[in-house]
């Protein structure tokens, strides 16, 4: 079948798919322009100390990523929020995210909003009560005790640094002693060094990991909460671009729909679809002046004559091998020009030296008779019953 059988209710249908398009882009380009702009603000924290350790161990690095899931979950909760909106005196939060980085332990806030500066703050303030959740130096007990830490890591690294200074000191006299008594004791002397040296070393990383600089559970930002200066979210274009084709596609649907549901006969293509048998003539309006049902022999040379001459060379050219001689003109109603059509092809061809008869079988409304200025009797029923008028 040809394409133009599917565009036909496209074309037939044009002014239903322009409004349907019309109103679909000037809706999206109402809503668009009056939606106000976007702006996002984002700030990263991270759990532990592993990413500044040189020799991180993988232990440490997956408890950290643990950490960071449970602080992003913590900063979506209500304490949290409420807490940023007490520290800020705002009634509401905007709309916000906190979400871990996928096989990190970084930990994502970011906040949407239609002020930027408004997003930045409250970025910033969820960090901060994010990681006033966590073991806080500002406790005085804790305080306290991060102190006492430090000052045994100070005195434990003088320790581990003259005992160190000292095996050295006792591994340089091993070359100047002859005696073996002696070297064995100062071997055993270096042994007993090492092992005290082992056992500061082990202190000192235990107390290294309950200090800020080597805890797990400790959170630090390591971006800051930006000034976002571009809006975000879908181009007004790609917007408005996509409602036209929305409701390009919905008047098009429309219009297949109107011609699925039109069971009506409108053109010679639907007549062939319909009743199966071909079109073999098509006629032109006939004007309302003077009278049409002699039209070919009042005007000869015009496109309406030369159908109606086009419409008897199709019969002639139907009835080849068998030829016509009778042809029924009817129509469903009245005035549908059945009376035009007979008389016109009955005078086209008695010009063809044809010999026609032509009855009018209008029993309730005759008019061949006025068409041709002739007189009404005898008619088609006095014919029948044999009576002549």
């Amino acid at each position: 079948m040809e394409i133009g059988i599917y565009l036909k209710p496209l074309a037939k249908w044009w002014r239903l798919l322009a409004i349907s398009t019309a109103i679909a882009v000037f809706s999206s380009t109402l809503a668009a322009y009056l939606q106000p702009p976007v702006y996002v603000a984002r700030t990263t924290l991270m759990t532990g100390r592993a990413i500044s350790n040189l020799n991180p161990d993988a232990g440490q690095i997956y408890i950290a990523q643990q950490l960071a899931a449970v602080y992003a979950d913590i900063a979506m909760r209500e304490p949290v929020q409420e807490a940023t909106m007490k520290a800020l005196g705002i009634d509401k939060l905007p709309e916000y995210a906190a979400l871990v980085v996928p096989n990190t332990q970084l930990v994502e806030i970011s906040v949407t909003d239609t002020v930027p500066e408004r997003a930045q703050a409250i970025a910033a303030e969820l960090a901060n009560q994010l990681i006033l959740q966590g073991p806080s130096a500002s406790d005085t007990e804790v305080s306290q005790r991060q102190e006492f830490v430090k000052q045994q890591l100070s005195g434990l690294q003088t320790q581990i640094q003259e005992t160190e200074d000292a095996i050295k000191k006792q591994q340089d006299s091993l070359a100047t002693i002859n005696s073996a008594s002696q070297k064995a004791y100062v071997e055993s002397q270096i042994n007993s060094l090492s092992v005290k040296l082992n056992d500061m070393r082990t202190a000192y990383a235990g107390l290294l990991y309950n200090t800020y600089s080597g805890a797990l559970n400790n959170l630090t930002i390591v971006e800051p909460a930006n000034l976002p200066n571009r809006s975000v979210g879908t181009n007004k274009l790609i917007i408005i671009g996509l409602a036209a084709l929305v409701g390009l596609s919905l008047g098009a649907g429309a219009a297949y729909t109107l011609e699925y549901l039109d069971k009506t006969i409108k053109t010679t293509s639907d007549v062939e679809s319909v009743l199966k048998i071909p079109v073999i003539g098509y006629l032109l309006g006939i004007s309302e002046n003077g009278n049409n049902a002699t039209y070919v022999l009042d005007h000869p040379d015009s496109v309406l004559a030369e159908s109606f001459r086009l419409l008897q060379s199709n019969l002639e050219f139907f009835g080849i091998d068998n030829p016509t001689k009778t042809i029924l003109v009817t129509s469903p109603s009245q005035g549908n020009g059945k009376t035009t059509i007979a008389v016109n092809l009955a005078l086209l061809m008695n010009q063809g030296e044809q010999k026609v008869v032509l009855v009018d079988a209008d029993m309730r409304r005759p008019a061949v008779h006025k068409a041709l200025s002739m007189s009404k009797s005898p008619g088609l029923s006095e014919m029948i019953r044999n009576h002549k008028g």
